[in-house]
């Protein structure tokens, strides 16, 4: 009698273990994010506020092995420990987070940025941006004319985008790189190149705020190096020189760099950061003026002059 019931005992508890594996269990529909080093254990618990049998019986199966980092949606009703390890083994969705890239910031600034998010290493995007894959520049019309000793500074489009966490360093600067590709060519540029377009843009982008203005200094700056005339744009002294105040001193105006468009005519051998949308059309259909000297007084209002002799009045008169 005694060895029927232990059995039965036995047999009962095969049963209920085999039936715990595979019967479903309701489980709420709900998207959740299983983290590294996760078992479906402590999935139950957390995420479902499951206890008891069926969060021990997960524990004693090792379900863990196959679990995969990363989002899921549960779409169904009900789901067996057997159908759950399954589903968290074989269905994982990337994790997608958002990321705001503000116009007219370098680089650097960028990649601290998606580092901070968990969407690429800085040191991976900083190898890959200074020497870009070779089948970018066949890839990429914008990238066709661009000097291959120069870093894809200029070209990496500020915008908000979701980004795949972990991602490869490729993948999200050609994600930058399409946009600005597909910005360049939606402006039908003519005689310019890409190379002067957005190493003009970046520094009327940091030199003028609204569209108006913008088109006025690009307008201004075009014409000076149609004349011949030094830009002598702050921005580009201050790209040298790290500093982030409007201004640049007198100083700063004669260190010897080809990015000190004070000291050398012509424009800088590229862009000093990445500029808009905005600043680009500016200089692809840039407004026409008499102006050839301007400056920004304290409060950002940019004071335009027609001679060098009513520029320094003006900044006289401005107390700049």
């Amino acid at each position: 009698m005694k060895l029927k019931l232990i059995i039965f005992a036995v047999v009962a508890v095969v049963v209920g273990l085999g039936l715990s594996l595979i019967v479903p269990h309701a489980l709420e529909n709900k998207k959740i994010l299983v983290s590294a080093n996760q078992t479906i254990a402590d999935v139950l618990k957390k995420d479902f506020n499951q206890s008891g049998f069926l969060v021990w019986l997960a524990d004693i199966f090792k379900t863990n092995e196959n679990l995969k980092p990363g989002w899921y949606s549960l779409g169904e009703d009900k789901l067996s420990l057997l159908s759950l390890w399954n589903f968290f083994s074989q269905k994982q969705n990337p994790q997608e987070v958002s990321v705001r890239l503000l116009e007219g910031k370098k680089s650097a600034e960028f990649f601290n940025i998606l580092e901070t998010a968990g969407v690429a290493k800085v040191s991976d995007l900083k190898i890959l941006w200074q020497k870009p894959p070779a089948d970018f520049y066949t890839k990429y019309e914008v990238l066709k004319a661009w000097p291959k000793k120069l870093s894809l500074e200029g070209l990496l489009f500020p915008e908000t985008y979701r980004f795949f966490v972990n991602d490869k360093a490729e993948n999200v600067l050609a994600r930058l790189l399409e946009q600005s590709n597909k910005n360049w060519l939606s402006l039908g540029a003519k005689n310019v190149t890409a190379h002067e377009a957005f190493t003009l843009a970046s520094i009327v982008e940091a030199e003028a705020a609204t569209d108006e203005d913008r088109a006025l200094v690009a307008g201004i700056f075009w014409d000076r190096l149609k004349y011949g005339l030094a830009l002598q744009a702050d921005s580009t002294v201050n790209y040298v020189t790290g500093k982030s105040e409007p201004g640049a001193s007198t100083a700063d105006t004669k260190i010897d760099s080809p990015y000190n468009t004070y000291k050398y005519k012509g424009l800088p051998p590229g862009p000093i950061n990445n500029p808009s949308l905005s600043a680009l059309k500016a200089v692809v259909h840039p407004a026409a003026s008499p102006y050839l000297y301007f400056f920004s007084t304290k409060d950002g209002t940019i004071i335009y002059s027609r001679t060098f002799a009513e520029h320094l009045e003006n900044r006289v008169k401005f107390g700049i």
